[in-house]
């Protein structure tokens, strides 16, 4: 289905029984165990790259830039990696306000045709021949522990080609992303030849949606939409759900918004408020994610 992939591991929502969904969220709810590696209040020790003293010296506080209008509170979460408020009223800058300052830019794109809005703040706006949003490569992109990612995202209209919502390089890294028809799903490499993917239900065209997933290896890959949990996998093959990224590549890699390498689309619809952690969020947070 997407390019780099060779041999898929699919599973669907629909696949997972309403009883044992249930089971799964009463027992493993905001007070579950964290897995193995990952630190009781939610943080993976081994992958926590967005500590603060990790960030540059000479990175610029979200206040040094008077268009980038980001709510400060927003970028000091606990293992914050990333974070992209699209609040940038000109110019070809996209801002992280995150610790680590993945700063990104506007490609292939007349600026001002990207800028929309969401609920009173910026938003990119995604149509055909508008371009995309492309953040160089990084190697704290590079996540093997647990991580989540979440964004508001908007689809008008089914892309006609697989479009990355967030990419990151799906056959040795992790993506959000559209099908040709318009289905919203997530693929994590977990070996050169080896992904794991789920399908989001359907997006309602026209709407802003919150979608987020949560990877923790060898405990749960989760679905959330509007906050609430969809979609819970636990195991691969009988067994436990491995690291993502086992064989990362020798190069790091970058970011895209709204856009596959060498892949046409002619989606249109918006991204809002994208987020990067280094550990999984638990269902609180989510929520809170959602209700912004």
């Amino acid at each position: 289905m997407l390019q780099g992939v060779r041999r898929s591991k699919t599973l669907l929502a629909a696949a997972l029984a309403t009883a044992s969904l249930a089971a799964s969220l009463a027992a493993c709810g905001d007070d579950e165990p964290p897995a193995s590696g990952a630190s009781p209040d939610g943080g993976d020790d081994a992958t926590l790259q967005a500590d603060a003293s990790t960030a540059p010296e000479d990175a610029p506080s979200s206040g040094d830039d008077a268009d980038a209008g980001t709510d400060a509170s927003r970028c000091d979460d606990k293992g914050l990696l990333a974070a992209y408020s699209f609040d940038e009223t000109a110019g070809a800058l996209v801002r992280d306000c995150g610790p680590l300052r993945m700063d990104g830019t506007l490609e292939e794109a007349d600026a001002s045709a990207t800028r929309g809005t969401r609920n009173g703040g910026g938003a990119l706006e995604v149509a055909p021949g508008e371009g995309f949003v492309a953040i160089g490569p990084r190697p704290e992109l590079e996540l093997t522990g647990a991580f989540s990612v979440a964004a508001f995202v908007r689809s008008d209209v089914a892309p006609g080609a697989a479009v990355g919502v967030v990419w990151h390089r799906p056959d040795l890294g992790w993506e959000l992303a559209l099908d040709a028809g318009g289905a919203l799903h997530v693929t994590l490499g977990l070996a050169p030849d080896e992904s794991l993917d789920a399908t989001f239900p359907p997006l309602t065209p026209g709407a802003w949606t919150h979608v987020a997933f949560v990877y923790e290896p060898g405990f749960r890959l989760e679905l959330f939409v509007d906050g609430a949990s969809v979609t819970r996998i636990t195991t691969v093959d009988g067994g436990p759900l491995p690291p993502a990224n086992v064989a990362p590549p020798t190069e790091p890699t970058g970011l895209r918004f709204g856009h596959l390498p060498a892949t046409p689309s002619t989606w249109r619809g918006g991204i809002d408020e994208v987020r990067i952690y280094s550990r999984w969020l638990n269902d609180s947070e989510i929520a809170s994610l959602a209700a912004r």
